[in-house]
C-alpha cells in the first residue's frame, strides 16, 4: 500500500527472519519461556522499487541480554533509500509508561476511529489507499476536546 501510495513499482519484496534462544527459563507477563527455546526474534520486510527501497523491521527480547548485537533502542524504524533517504523512529507511548500496551491502545484507536468511515464506505473490500481518510477527535487529558491530523 505504501509503494502504491508513493506511485512507485515493486520489483521485489524479501522477508527475513532471525530467533535468538534464552540460556536460561524466563517468566514474563504471558508466561514461562523454557531455556532452550526462543527469547527473541528480529524480522522484518525489504521492499525494492528500483531506485527507492523501503525497509520495515520488528524486534523482541523478553530479556535485555539475550542478542546484545541487535539494536537495543524501543520503538520502530522505517528506513527509506532514495531520494532523498529518509529514517524515522518511532516511540509509542510517553516515558513511564509501558510501550507495549501504548502501542495496542494505538493499534484499538486506529480500528475505533475508521468505524464511522467503514459504515458510511459502500461494500467490498478496502485498505488504506482505497478508502476514503478519516482522523480522530480526541480529548487531551486537560479535558479540552480539539481534533488530531
Amino acid at each position: 500500500m505504501l509503494a502504491q501510495a508513493l506511485g512507485l513499482e515493486i520489483q521485489s519484496v524479501q522477508g527475513f527472519r532471525e530467533v535468538a534462544t534464552t540460556p536460561r527459563a524466563l517468566t514474563v507477563a504471558a508466561g514461562d519461556i523454557p531455556a532452550g527455546t526462543v527469547g527473541a526474534m528480529r524480522f522484518g520486510v525489504v521492499v525494492d522499487c528500483g531506485e527507492t527501497t523501503m525497509s520495515v523491521e520488528h524486534l523482541t527480547s523478553m530479556a535485555d541480554d539475550l542478542a546484545p548485537d541487535w539494536p537495543t533502542e524501543i520503538g520502530y524504524e522505517v528506513t527509506f533509500e532514495g531520494e532523498p533517504n529518509m529514517r524515522v523512529h518511532l516511540e509509542i507511548g510517553s516515558a513511564g509508561e509501558d510501550h507495549a500496551e501504548q502501542g495496542c491502545l494505538a493499534t484499538t484507536m486506529h480500528a475505533i476511529n475508521a468505524i464511522p468511515t467503514v459504515v458510511a464506505a459502500e461494500r467490498g473490500l478496502y485498505d488504506l489507499s482505497t478508502v476514503a481518510p478519516f482522523v480522530a477527535h480526541w480529548t487531551n487529558r486537560a479535558g479540552n476536546v480539539g481534533s488530531h491530523i
